[in-house]
């Protein structure tokens, strides 16, 4: 229901409407759901139905909050709550790089400058560039046409980043049990 709500309230904004009071609470509450629990967050928001509201939310509040300077913190949130959306998540990868142009993924390489070089926002932005790119040919051509792939390489490998950064923590843990597997597996033959 929550995420109804908000889809239902940004539906009736006019081009001059400021967000609904609510906007920030249900972005902070979906991201709560997320770190407390990836699997269920990305298994209830991918769900048929619910996507397409995610997809059309995050992409309406991206560039709302992008051009409003007052919505920096919650196009931040925004960021951070695209990359838990799909990390490690082929599905939800596919849906934020479809739909009405710009797409999500679209939006998020064409963020200003300033999330590219400044350190605060490079640790929004890239995190979430790695979890909607990795393993996907497509959304990497995407985010290689605007941006350096080594460049974030390199973040991710930037000394205890992931404590720092919980959404990288799950991109990095998922990978290192995905290698060790693929170890065991190959020790085993």
């Amino acid at each position: 229901g929550t995420l109804s709500l908000l889809y239902e309230g940004i539906q009736k904004m006019s081009p001059t409407s400021s967000l609904p009071i609510y906007a920030k609470s249900v972005i902070h509450l979906l991201l709560s759901f997320a770190k407390l629990d990836i699997g269920a967050f990305q298994e209830t928001l991918g769900a048929e139905g619910l996507a397409l509201e995610v997809r059309a939310i995050a992409s309406f509040l991206m560039s709302y909050c992008a051009v409003n300077a007052d919505y920096d913190l919650m196009l931040q949130d925004v960021i951070e709550m695209v990359g838990y959306f799909a990390v490690h998540n082929l599905e939800n990868q596919s849906l934020i790089q479809s739909g009405q142009q710009p797409t999500i993924l679209q939006q998020l390489v064409s963020l200003p400058f300033n999330y590219f070089c400044e350190s605060a926002l490079k640790c929004k932005l890239f995190p979430t560039l790695i979890a909607c790119s990795h393993n996907n040919s497509t959304n990497r051509a995407i985010v290689e046409n605007e941006c350096s792939y080594k460049e974030l390489e390199l973040f991710i490998q930037t000394p205890n980043i992931e404590e720092e950064i919980p959404l990288l923590k799950i991109f990095l843990a998922k990978n290192i049990t995905k290698q060790e597997e693929s170890h065991t597996n190959r020790e085993t033959n």
